[in-house]
This record gives C-alpha cells, sequence and structure tokens, in this order.
C-alpha cells in the first residue's frame, strides 16, 4: 500500500525521506529518489529470495507466514505482541529496528475513540468513551499486556505483565522514547484517493513487473 506502515516505511524513514511536509499537506513525497531507491532496494530483496515474495505475502500475510515458521524475520506494531508470541510456531523475540542514515524511525499510529452521530444511545457512548479514556481503563488494558494504553503507569503495568509471561518488549517502548524516533502515519485529505492511484503502483514493483524508477 501507499503508507508502508509495518512494511517498509521503518526503511524508507531512515533516510531523511518523509511522506510529506506536515499535517494536511497537499503533496506526496513519493517522486523523491530517496524513497525511490528504498522502494527498489526493498522490490529487489523479494526477487533475491531474501525478503518473502509479495505473492506470498499478500496471499497468507506476513503475520500468519511468521507464525506457521515460512520466515526467521518480521516486522510488525506492537498490538501483534500477544498474537505472534502466543501463534508461532517457535520461540520469539523482539529487537529494535534496523538504523539507517537518520537513525531508527517507526511510524506512530494510534486510535480514537468515537461515537457515530446516528447513535441511539448517545448518553450511554458517552459514558463508555470517557471510559474508554480513563486511567482506570487504561491500568486495565496495562495490566492485560494486550497493547500499550497512552497514560505512563499503565504503559509500565503493561511491561511488567509481558515480563510475567517471558517476554522483553522493551524494544518497542525505547523506540517510542527516543527523540526522533517516531513519526506520524500521514494526515491528508483525499486519503482514499491516494490509496487508489498508489495501491497498484506499489504493487507492480513488488511484483517486480516495473521498477520503482520508472513507476514513481
Amino acid at each position: 500500500g501507499p503508507y508502508g506502515q509495518t512494511e517498509w516505511s521503518w526503511l524508507t524513514n531512515t533516510t531523511g525521506w518523509t511522506f510529506n511536509d506536515g499535517l494536511y499537506d497537499t503533496k506526496y513525497n513519493y517522486d523523491d529518489p530517496r524513497f525511490i531507491a528504498s522502494i527498489q532496494w526493498v522490490a529487489d530483496q523479494m526477487a533475491a529470495g531474501y525478503i518473502m515474495p509479495q505473492e506470498q505475502v499478500s496471499s497468507l500475510g506476513g503475520g500468519a507466514a511468521f507464525e506457521s515458521g515460512l520466515g526467521a524475520l518480521h516486522a510488525n506494531g506492537s498490538w501483534m505482541i500477544g498474537e505472534l508470541s502466543s501463534q508461532s510456531s517457535a520461540p520469539v523475540g523482539f529487537a529494535r529496528l534496523p538504523q539507517g542514515p537518520e537513525g531508527r524511525k517507526s511510524m506512530f499510529n494510534g486510535l480514537a475513540d468515537s461515537i457515530w452521530v446516528g447513535t441511539e444511545h448517545p448518553d450511554e457512548a458517552w459514558q463508555w468513551v470517557k471510559y474508554l479514556a480513563s486511567q482506570e481503563c487504561a491500568d486495565v488494558v496495562g495490566e492485560a499486556g494486550v497493547v500499550f494504553p497512552a497514560q505512563q503507569s499503565a504503559v509500565d503495568k503493561a511491561l511488567a505483565a509481558y515480563a510475567a509471561k517471558g517476554l522483553d518488549v522493551s524494544a518497542f517502548t525505547d523506540q517510542a522514547l527516543e527523540e526522533g524516533g517516531t513519526f506520524l502515519f500521514p494526515v491528508t485529505d483525499h486519503a482514499s484517493e491516494v490509496t487508489a492511484i498508489m495501491d497498484p503502483v506499489m504493487q507492480s514493483i513488488m511484483l517486480g513487473q516495473t521498477d520503482a524508477q520508472t513507476a514513481l
């Protein structure tokens, strides 16, 4: 896809490249030589057999392929810690991302608790959303070791919960705390149109049907 959250953005953005120049910018930098070279490198690794071919990833999904033992390394987000550690056919460990010219970079993405404008239960929905934003809820999530909540004290609880399962997941929190270590998922107007344009382009590059310089 056009954002490569877990697929390639953690590589492209280590070069100093950025998707755009800030929130609601009107231009994407897909024609930047740094991006083109990075994407071509990924495609070349697929063609050489060092990265699972796009055909297999598309049909199985990277997570499922890793869990079944078809891959030795898999890049994914912290929300997948539980599944990867419990469903994989071999013991799993978590490591820091590779370092590029501009250090290590990870796309930062969160969730928003929203209420549908057409709900028949606005008061009840509001009570639920308020709870979701509370320290109490964050502590419940942290103690369960599901994902990392937004509050630091709950993050500490999550780290303790993972540690109790024998999992050292500090690679994720160290990255989040590193200065300049994260960048935002692009926020722009016409995102669906960008996706419609870029999806087939990126697919054709990864499948080896065209090269990045020509396509981008």
